[in-house]
């Protein structure tokens, strides 16, 4: 699923590795510069990671929804990506111009593995 917001895109990947490859696309195939995009997760780049229980695992996940919220992600929206993280997804959030830019971001994300967080 990805979720696009005026000005913003937002997608979950059940992978660190599919939302680097996303990353990728969107700067090289999408034209949209690095510094437009964010990724949030819990996990290395290598796959590793997976969900992050106890109290560090929570500070950890509080420090990623702080900085999605410094970079425009709305506060509940944040919360329940926060959620996302802890079950040990990766979050990409994408900064957007307008419609064309938005349905080019959309779809590249989708093509990489966006899930939809609705029929989990």
């Amino acid at each position: 699923m990805v979720v696009v917001v005026p000005s913003v895109v937002t997608a979950v990947f059940t992978s660190r590795a599919s939302a680097d490859l996303a990353m990728r696309a969107l700067a090289e195939a999408a034209g949209i510069h690095r510094d437009r995009t964010s990724l949030f997760s819990t996990g290395a780049a290598d796959g590793s990671g997976g969900p992050r229980p106890g109290c560090r695992g929570a500070l950890e996940i509080f420090g990623i929804a702080s900085k999605g919220i410094s970079k425009g992600i709305m506060a509940g929206s944040a919360l329940f990506y926060a959620e996302i993280l802890l079950r040990g997804d990766t979050v990409v959030h994408v900064r957007v111009d307008g419609g064309d830019m938005a349905d080019s971001a959309s779809d590249t994300l989708k093509r990489f593995g966006a899930i939809d967080i609705d029929a989990r």
